[in-house]
């Protein structure tokens, strides 16, 4: 039985090859990364923009019951509720007065943009308030509303695609580019390669020079002499420079220079 090997089949691809996909399974964590971290802080951001303006509405609908004529009963205040539930921004209005009447109104489920599991990943949720409502200091009802996050929830899926799709932009330019440096590279390595290739058919890469530069000045006649065309040969007798006495080779076994 053939066991599969990640690091053979890594292995399989050429050089330019393995260096894009570690560049594009960089590059892709990172966009990632910072779209879950983007999407908590500006979900957080949008919650709370939702409570205030949550604790906004149910003021301004329980001042427009407290306004209502004393002892108006639940048929009177239906038309104000349901003129508040037609804007849309709310899931929930309840009404509770002080006859004990009970009046609720709900919105409907309606399509949304935004997938299912987008609305569990942002952690946005409805926001539920209750206010007691007074009346000439004296209590008249309790007003619960529950604020409707769908609006935020698909502004944040569209800024969410937005960044996602312009980070995929930047991914897609970035390995194009990375991956005509590699060509521009491996091209002149394989010039390079080819040219040692060359000097080693030739015979050529088998001779091998190492000048040395002194510092301090040195004269003339105790100088390296470089004689252009003795690498083609034959081999010369190495003598030291000061005293000319033979060096690793049995002095008259080479020719001399």
């Amino acid at each position: 039985m053939k066991v599969f090997s990640l690091r053979g089949w890594i292995s399989s691809f050429s050089l330019p090859t393995r260096v894009m996909l570690l560049a594009a399974l960089v590059l892709g964590s990172g966009l990632l990364a910072s779209i879950h971290f983007g999407l908590k802080l500006s979900s957080r951001q949008a919650l709370q923009q939702l409570q205030t303006q949550s604790q906004i509405k149910l003021g301004l609908i329980a001042d427009a019951i407290a306004n209502q004529p004393e002892g108006a009963g639940a048929e009177a205040l239906q038309p104000l509720l349901r003129s508040r539930m037609a804007h849309g921004d709310l899931n929930h209005i309840g009404l509770i007065n002080v006859q004990g009447q009970r009046l609720e109104f709900h919105r409907p489920a309606g399509e949304s943009a935004r997938p299912a599991w987008f609305a569990h990943l942002a952690g946005m949720h409805s926001t539920g308030l209750t206010l007691p409502i007074h009346r000439d200091g004296h209590y008249a009802g309790t007003l619960s509303i529950e604020a409707n996050a769908v609006d935020q929830e698909n502004l944040l899926w569209q800024q969410t695609l937005n960044q996602a799709a312009w980070g995929l932009l930047a991914i897609t330019a970035m390995l194009w580019l990375l991956s005509r440096i590699l060509r521009a590279n491996l091209a002149g390595l394989r010039h390079l390669q080819q040219a040692a290739q060359r000097m080693v058919d030739d015979g050529e890469a088998c001779q091998v020079v190492a000048p040395r530069h002194p510092v301090d000045p040195v004269p003339r006649a105790s100088s390296l002499e470089l004689v252009r065309g003795s690498h083609l040969g034959p081999w010369f007798m190495p003598r030291s420079f000061l005293d000319g006495q033979a060096k690793w080779f049995p002095d008259g076994s080479l020719a001399e220079l």
